[in-house]
């Protein structure tokens, strides 16, 4: 089950990006979609999973989240599909931030915006932008 991202939001996030989920008749075929989901899930509860709990309770925590979920997502559905120099220069970019801010929370650089870290007990008050709109694409 998915926590930070369901198929539908991907589908409305990624919109033609997920025309390669497609069948040969033209049918979305969502159980390859959920495969690749959980699995930038799981890269990111690997991130957090030492500090917090999995899935996080605060909304803000969630939203920040689903933030980095869709340019793994976008990144990976390209990578699953096509060749790498066929892949945009702001998917790879969004990607690389992405995998940069979680690198950054596991490292204990940045935390989570308002959730309780289990190590310390403390949660970050901190703002930090939950904008999912994404560029370049």
């Amino acid at each position: 089950m998915s926590s930070y991202i369901t198929v539908a939001q991907a589908k409305t996030l990624l919109g033609r990006t997920l025309d390669v989920y497609n069948d040969s008749d033209g049918a979305f075929q969502s159980s390859h979609l959920e495969l690749v989901i959980d699995e930038c899930e799981g890269m990111i509860n690997s991130a957090i999973g030492s500090r917090y709990t999995i899935p996080p309770t605060s909304t803000n925590a969630l939203n920040f989240l689903r933030g980095l979920v869709v340019p793994l997502l976008r990144f990976k559905t390209y990578n699953q599909f096509t060749d790498m120099s066929d892949v945009p220069e702001g998917v790879i970019t969004e990607y690389k931030a992405a995998m940069d801010t979680l690198s950054k929370l596991a490292r204990q650089v940045i935390s989570l915006p308002d959730q309780a870290d289990k190590t310390t007990g403390r949660a970050s008050h901190i703002k930090i932008s939950t904008d999912t709109t994404t560029t370049g694409f």
